[in-house]
């Protein structure tokens, strides 16, 4: 219901989902979906006492952050649907436009939920002919505070000593008003800059953000450099981007600066130049500061002063890492696109560079990933409940190390002499993909040692 932000039911919905346990938290609370909702009230509302049920759902219901609460069955204390098993009809094609399933069950207020292990009929085949079904088990399985129905049942005796220390980055949004190229004198202490031309021409931006095109002069003290996931590729990144920020480090930490205190120091190019900006936004009754201390994820950024930064993208398939130098200039904030983790330590950083890039973590995580048009999605945080806390003195650390610098050295000059894999004009999962194939028997003895330091 997000694409109806105006709609006069949202808050209704809101309301039912919360008479129901079925609010999601965190990140997936602006994921709200009607689907669970649905399904919990109809029932409560509309079926009679012991009466049978079979509902078409969106097969992510299984393994969506977003749907969590409906899996962990927070709804029956409210409601007395109890679920007995469900079909399967991602392989049914044509059908609907997304993997859908069903869920049958019973109207039954003494024992309402869903059981911790249900039957799945696994169907195949085009509907208007002969389907073919195969009888499985779907198990609900727990990984730190996520769950998912699934086949292959995972679990992690891993204590998860990087799922805190990685970051969200920040909302640098609206791109057009945060993204710059600087022209002219790049090392100018008061430099001209103006909208970056990738976002002028980015069609991703939506209106009204998409015509926005500001030029002028700021202090460099304000200019900071970025990254988009559409520049990460396993073991390699492109060129940082650069935002102008309202933004300044303080004790090694972020602060957004309010335009009084901009004007406290006399920074009256950069005043003029946000000043500008929000008053643009002010015609969709925004402002600047609405995005960047969204869940304050730019300040929640720790350790900035750190030489070396772990990045890993949150969407796609396959879990995709590098590792930058993130010491130089101008200082480097994470955008929301990536997750980032800053350490002194090269090391450690390409020790979690290269699990992260491994088969055996992608393998893992595969049955707890949601489903689209193009197989698995949205990774987030999950891999790093497998990644156990680098230890210096372990030979299989020291050893993968070694060969995720390897891979990295290659994947770099591959990019230097073949600009076709960070070309963004080209979809992210094809070049990620072409880089996987690439590396792929380079990688052997790195899926080796991961293996072994997973077990």
């Amino acid at each position: 219901i997000s694409s109806f932000p105006q709609a006069r039911y949202k808050q209704q919905l809101e309301k039912l989902a919360e008479s129901y346990h079925l609010l999601p938290s965190g990140s997936s609370r602006h994921h709200l979906e009607i689907s669970t909702i649905f399904a919990v009230h109809s029932v409560k509302q509309f079926l009679k006492k012991d009466g049978d049920f079979a509902i078409i759902l969106p097969k992510v219901i299984f393994q969506g952050d977003h749907h969590n609460d409906f899996r962990l069955s927070k709804f029956s204390s409210t409601s007395p649907m109890k679920v007995s098993n469900s079909w399967n009809l991602e392989n049914v094609q044509p059908l609907f436009s997304r993997p859908t399933c069903v869920i049958f069950g019973t109207q039954n207020e003494k024992s309402p939920g869903i059981p911790n292990t249900i039957q799945c009929n696994d169907f195949t085949g085009n509907p208007e002919e002969i389907l073919t079904s195969k009888i499985s088990s779907l198990t609900l399985s727990k990984i730190g505070n996520k769950s998912a129905f699934v086949s292959n049942v995972t679990s992690s005796n891993v204590q998860s000593y990087y799922l805190p220390l990685f970051k969200q980055g920040a909302d640098l949004m609206p791109r057009t008003a945060v993204m710059i190229d600087i022209i002219g004198n790049k090392s100018a202490k008061t430099p001209s800059i103006k909208t970056a031309n990738l976002e002028i021409t980015n069609n991703k931006n939506k209106k009204p953000y998409n015509k926005f095109n500001f030029s002028g002069t700021i202090e460099s003290k304000y200019i900071f450099s970025t990254l988009k996931s559409e520049l990460l590729i396993p073991f390699a990144v492109g060129d940082f981007m650069l935002a102008a920020l309202p933004v300044e480090i303080n004790n090694n930490n972020f602060k957004i600066l309010t335009e009084s205190e901009l004007a406290v120091n006399d920074n009256h190019n950069a005043v003029k130049w946000f000043k500008e900006i929000d008053k643009i936004l002010a015609n969709n009754n925004k402002k600047l500061s609405d995005w960047l201390t969204r869940r304050n994820k730019l300040v929640d950024q720790t350790n900035i002063g750190s030489k070396y930064t772990v990045l890993f993208g949150g969407g796609g398939k396959n879990v995709c890492a590098a590792v930058v130098n993130t010491s130089v200039k101008p200082q480097f904030i994470n955008d929301q696109t990536l997750y980032q983790f800053n350490c002194d330590n090269e090391n450690e950083a390409m020790y979690v560079c290269g699990m992260l890039n491994s088969d055996p973590i992608n393998n893992v995580i595969k049955d707890h990933q949601p489903s689209g048009d193009f197989g698995e999605q949205h990774v987030h945080k999950l891999p790093l409940n497998f990644i156990p806390k680098f230890n210096p003195n372990d030979q299989y650390h020291n050893k993968l190390v070694i060969e995720a610098k390897k891979l990295s050295k290659k994947m770099i000059a591959k990019c230097k002499s073949d600009s076709y894999f960070l070309d963004t004009n080209t979809p992210l999962h094809i070049r990620r993909k072409k880089v996987l194939q690439l590396l792929d028997e380079d990688s052997n003895t790195l899926n080796k040692l991961a293996k072994n330091i997973m077990t």
